[in-house]
């Protein structure tokens, strides 16, 4: 499976496969890396239809949101993030604006173990999880969910993943991290913006069952 794993947690690569599959996605540019092409052709105009303020990430190298930039206002910041990781491409991209209700905000960070879909809320800014049980805040967003992760694994064909939408105040759900496989599964009792315990110890009784099924 080792293979398919390029393909689908490069951003560059695997978002026309998702927006293909029907999955909405925020206004995006795709930037090349600088290695490969050093001066870009993007302008203030181009700026002004992503929306100002917007966000910058890493193609490959933004797992857990390493390398992205949330507030960047020109094209000199897109400049200096090329800098950083010369061999990577670049997303421009819109930002979402998740509404909030009951306290929570409407950021879902998704796991999909071995089949099984489990959407926890997630907190974009401070990067915590919440205990609430998204169903009982979102309920109506569950279902949509559940049905763009199934387009999602099967684009990526992966075991196991987690990708995350935001709900805006116009109720359009939107994918914005594409296809994860390094999901941190660190116990929440040890570590504040760890999983849930519960969740973690699903994922290891998934796993388990998932090898004992597929052992020859």
């Amino acid at each position: 499976e080792y293979h398919k794993v390029d393909p689908a947690v490069d951003k560059s690569r695997v978002q026309e496969k998702l927006i293909n599959a029907g999955l909405k996605i925020p206004k995006t540019i795709i930037i090349p890396p600088l290695d490969k092409v050093e001066n870009i052709s993007i302008g203030e105009e181009d700026l002004q239809q992503i929306g100002i303020p917007f966000i910058i990430k890493p193609a490959y190298y933004s797992g857990g949101g390493e390398g992205v930039i949330k507030n960047a206002t020109s094209v000199e910041d897109i400049n200096l993030a090329r800098k950083t990781l010369r061999d990577d491409s670049y997303l421009v991209q819109q930002k979402i604006y998740p509404i909030t209700r009951k306290g929570s905000k409407a950021w879902f960070r998704v796991l999909w173990f071995f089949g099984k879909i489990i959407p926890l809320l997630w907190d974009d800014e401070t990067l915590l999880y919440s205990e609430i049980d998204a169903k009982n805040i979102f309920p109506e967003v569950i279902p949509q969910i559940e049905i763009a992760m199934q387009k999602i694994n099967a684009v990526a064909g992966l075991d196991y993943f987690s990708s995350e939408f935001a709900l805006d105040k116009n109720d359009e759900l939107f994918l914005i991290d594409y296809v994860n496989d390094q999901c941190d599964m660190r116990l929440k009792s040890l570590h504040v913006d760890g999983v849930p315990d519960k969740i973690v110890k699903l994922f290891i009784s998934e796993m388990i069952n998932f090898v004992k099924h597929n052992q020859k």
